[in-house]
């Protein structure tokens, strides 16, 4: 129900000022009224005000009411404001023709001021109820989609975690002479074991990001390290394809960046595989770190670069959701995703290809 029936405004269109003038008392309590005598007069008030509620006259000159519905319910901008027609006509096939072209309701005159109020105020409610409904179907349908994304993106994160577990899991049953080198890869494999725990967990929090509304707990961190682990994570990945990973000469191991280290390592995690799936059989997938301003603020940056070309379709779309571009299984989730976080670190993401031969993607975030 509405508490707040003052704020809808009811248009009267009837081209007997003395109709109009009965109208506006009975409504003018409760409602704002607008009115008009002739048809194309309602037709520019309901292009130019909002409206939500039509009291329509039949029995006018030049464009008579009937035309007028068919006309409103013919314009997707005016299709759903709900019209009840207010006439002396009152043969049975008058009513019906009206309701046939969209009407939702007839009154008679003379009226009744008190029937008047009470219909204008159950076909308002009404309406504003079945908008609801409408809004929350949406949501609904919106929130089942973001579902289906997040656990696309949960699967996407959980690969190189995953890859690590099994090869090293394989090298310790293969090799039990060397103490030192299992107790190695066992460690390898508890961490990843935990952040695989750690990213089911925090899967939801992707709902969050999508809509803004992540509450984001933001602490000093070292990228260096982060970025150390997403390399051993995804050197499964590089010895498969033939391609090297490593740092490059700007691997400032004094940076400190504010934010989440999970959310960090996923992002980080997400572009690393990208660019090494992206880059040719020999060639070398290179991570830098350094201190930056932008805009008169201080950034570190995190630079991933492989060799490559981007055509330009790719690269207007290359953060956009669900894009993909000859991956064979990608889910179009992995660069929006990181494109999420970096923002919601209060950051940035961007693509630079002017080099020609290398693709660039910058990670700016604030410096702690």
């Amino acid at each position: 129900m509405d508490d707040h029936p003052e704020q809808h405004t009811v248009l009267v269109v009837d081209d007997e000022p003395v109709n109009i003038k009965v109208l506006h008392e009975v409504l003018r309590p409760d409602y704002q009224v607008l009115f008009a005598t002739a048809g194309e007069q309602a037709l520019e008030l309901l292009g130019s005000r909002t409206v939500d509620l039509v009291l329509l006259d039949i029995v006018m000159p030049v464009m008579d009411g009937l035309e007028l519905c068919r006309r409103i319910k013919a314009d997707s901008r005016t299709a759903a404001i709900p019209i009840i027609f207010v006439t002396s006509m009152t043969e049975d096939e008058d009513e019906a023709r009206g309701l046939e072209l969209g009407a939702i309701d007839y009154i008679t005159k003379p009226i009744s001021p008190p029937i008047v109020k009470a219909r204008v105020r159950n076909h308002l409610e009404l309406s504003g109820a079945r908008g609801k409904r409408e809004r929350q179907n949406l949501e609904l349908i919106e929130a089942a989609k973001l579902r289906e994304d997040v656990e696309q993106i949960t699967r996407h994160d959980l690969k190189s975690p995953l890859s690590s577990i099994i090869g090293f899991s394989n090298l310790v049953m293969d090799d039990y002479g060397n103490r030192e080198d299992n107790l190695a890869c066992l460690e390898m494999i508890r961490d990843s074991g935990y952040r695989m725990l750690e990213m089911i967990n925090r899967s939801l929090d992707m709902f969050k990001l999508e809509r803004g509304t992540y509450e984001l707990h933001p602490v000093p961190f070292n990228p260096v390290k982060i970025l150390g682990s997403v390399i051993r994570d995804n050197s499964e990945l590089a010895r498969t394809r033939n391609v090297e990973v490593g740092f490059g000469p700007r691997d400032s191991c004094e940076l400190k960046l504010l934010g989440e280290e999970l959310l960090c390592y996923s992002m980080f995690s997400n572009l690393v595989r990208n660019a090494l799936e992206a880059c040719p059989p020999g060639g070398r997938v290179t991570l830098e770190c350094a201190p930056e301003k932008e805009f008169g603020k201080a950034f570190g940056t995190v630079t991933i670069t492989n060799p490559g070309r981007i055509s330009a379709e790719v690269r207007e779309q290359f953060f956009e959701k669900l894009f993909t571009s000859g991956k064979q299984g990608g889910t179009g989730l992995g660069t929006y995703s990181a494109k999420l976080i970096a923002k919601t670190l209060g950051g940035s993401i961007s693509l630079d290809t002017a080099e020609d031969g290398l693709v660039r993607v910058s990670v700016r975030i604030p410096l702690a």
